[in-house]
């Protein structure tokens, strides 16, 4: 669009999942220190012992602050569906079955000091977010997560170009109120 804004539409299918998503982001909103992000998606997935699908959507606002660092608050609102559950299928599965609402709020920390964005040859990137769902934003799941990721890159052979990568991630995620079990959807697996 010629100010960095993207408006797209993402497909992809395969013979276990299928997903659609239509977005759009303007990296300067009102403000150049300013985004926002709006997503619609809907997804459809078959696991081994249950099938899984997925509606919803997120509106994204974020604020550039000092030189390399980004915070950014996301509302998302997902409903899911947990269906054909096999009789084999785990117990936490089959207490799964049927449709829950999502209602979460996720605080974002981005720091990006690396040399390119597009193709970075040093430097390191660092996310950390926490995410609370339900309690007063109501719905049906209630559960807080936090997640750690980080990636490192160094240039390697500086003739052809050749970047080392060295990524980690971690999280954690617990429910709370009458949530007794975290929804399978938003386990670590």
């Amino acid at each position: 669009m010629g100010l960095g804004r993207r408006i797209g539409i993402n497909v992809s299918v395969g013979t276990r999942t299928e997903r659609y998503e239509v977005f759009y982001e303007d990296p300067a909103f009102l403000d150049p220190h300013y985004s926002l992000g709006l997503s619609l998606f809907k997804s459809e997935r078959d696991f081994t012992d249950f099938d899984e699908g997925r509606t919803g959507g997120t509106i994204t606002l974020g604020r550039r602050f000092l030189r390399f660092n980004r915070a950014s608050l996301t509302y998302r609102l997902e409903e899911v569906t947990i269906s054909n559950v096999s009789a084999v299928a785990s117990s936490l599965i089959q207490q799964q079955v049927g449709t829950s609402a999502t209602s979460s709020l996720t605080l974002g920390l981005n720091r990006d000091p690396r040399n390119s964005p597009l193709d970075p040859t040093r430097g390191y990137r660092g996310l950390a977010t926490a995410e609370g769902a339900g309690g007063p934003l109501d719905f049906d799941n209630n559960f807080y997560k936090l997640e750690l990721d980080g990636s490192l890159y160094h240039l390697l052979v500086e003739d052809w170009k050749v970047v080392g990568l060295l990524r980690g991630a971690i999280g954690f995620v617990e429910s709370f109120s009458d949530t007794r079990t975290v929804p399978i959807q938003e386990r670590y697996f």
